[in-house]
């Protein structure tokens, strides 16, 4: 796929088959036979940034809404609390930043260094 074409369906089809059989492979917890281990969420983050999820809406060639919600999707399917939300936000809001910090984080964030929270607030008035 060159540069100017939109992924397909057919790309979608494709991460959400391979993610859905990676996820049946490494993550226990959703099928409802076990319960997921304490630290079971670090785990399949670290095997997921492994297979280039944390990088997904950080450039175009990367991938982008499409992709992350299919992403999301299969988590959810899959009842796997991996961090993709907070992740896929930091990607879209800091593709373009130019700061060092900025750049220092969506490195270390894209080699599973670095985990992103973010918090929404409404305060009241």
């Amino acid at each position: 796929m060159d540069a100017t074409e939109l992924p397909g369906d057919d790309i979608a089809g494709m991460l959400r088959d391979s993610l859905r059989g990676f996820l049946a492979a490494h993550w226990t917890a959703g099928d409802g036979k076990e319960p997921a281990p304490a630290d079971g969420h670090l785990r399949i983050w670290g095997k997921l940034v492994g297979q280039g999820v944390a990088a997904l809406g950080s450039s175009r060639d990367q991938g982008g809404l499409r992709e992350i919600l299919v992403v999301m999707a299969e988590l959810g399917r899959a009842a796997c609390p991996a961090p993709m939300w907070s992740a896929a936000l930091a990607n879209l809001a800091l593709s373009g930043a130019r700061a060092d910090v900025a750049v220092d984080l969506l490195e270390k964030l894209h080699a599973g260094m670095a985990r992103v929270a973010i918090l929404l607030w409404r305060a009241r008035s």
